[in-house]
């Protein structure tokens, strides 16, 4: 546990985008195969196990969407096979041979063929431009006389297929964050932390707890203010997880307000 409420009148809340990368990824590349996955409910990391494995997605085991998992977040950014399996290994402690990495990201890009002609465009213009702007109207601009250089080259080559999604993901986090604080009763809601694509926050403990939680909940799954800088349509949903109590040892709202009323 990193963080707790000190002060009975308060509780630790974390709300945590889920899968914000991908679903970003999803919008930036328009890859319509996690578009609908998302748009229908479907678990995209059970998808991809089922696709890599062969079989229904019912049939996949916890060991298959956690490998699957290393699949989705370690490809999104043109990965190497090579580089994947020591990744796999040390982030998701997934075991897997050059030849079955090779194997799995054939099969990632099968699927989300989108990607690869996206992120090619994108370092093109780089070269071309010297600059890369995202859906937020953010712009990742560099000296030309750095592009000269075949080492230097590759470096802002690797680091442009980051870009669109990672500062568009983080933008549609910061609309959230302002809406929040606009909104809520500082009274009543206090931001103390972001951690990624999460936001740590104390909430009173009145009338008003569950309600200003899901208040919350629906500022960050629709921010309002994204609407003004985005130069694409938004047609994945976002989602907002909740965790109330200490970070890291926290429970969903349902099971938190249950174990409350027992006390």
């Amino acid at each position: 546990t990193l963080f707790q409420s000190t002060d009975p009148e308060w509780e630790m809340v974390c709300m945590d985008y889920s899968q914000a990368e991908l679903r970003t990824a999803a919008v930036v590349a328009g890859v319509e195969a996690i578009k609908y996955a998302y748009n229908n409910g479907e678990d995209l990391h059970r998808n991809m196990a089922a696709l890599v494995a062969g079989i229904e997605r019912d049939q996949v085991t916890k060991q298959q969407r956690t490998q699957a998992k290393a699949i989705n977040f370690g490809y999104l950014y043109g990965m190497q096979a090579k580089s994947f399996v020591e990744y796999a290994k040390l982030s998701y402690g997934v075991d897997v041979t050059l030849e079955e990495a090779t194997h799995i990201r054939n099969k990632f890009f099968e699927s989300y063929h989108e990607l690869p002609r996206y992120y090619h465009d994108t370092q093109q213009k780089l070269l071309t431009d010297g600059y890369v702007t995202s859906i937020m109207k953010r712009r990742y601009k560099v000296n030309f006389k750095d592009l000269y250089f075949p080492d230097q080259r590759q470096k802002y080559l690797r680091k442009i297929l980051n870009f669109p999604v990672q500062s568009a993901a983080s933008d549609i986090m910061l609309c959230a964050l302002i809406e929040i604080h606009d909104i809520m009763n500082p009274q009543e809601v206090k931001m103390v932390a972001t951690v990624h694509d999460s936001v740590e926050m104390l909430i009173k403990k009145n009338e008003n707890f569950k309600d200003n939680i899901l208040k919350i909940q629906s500022i960050m799954q629709a921010p309002k203010l994204r609407a003004k800088y985005l130069t694409v349509p938004w047609d994945v949903p976002l989602v907002a997880d909740i965790e109330v109590g200490p970070f890291g040892a926290g429970v969903e709202l349902e099971e938190y307000l249950k174990e409350e009323d027992h006390e």
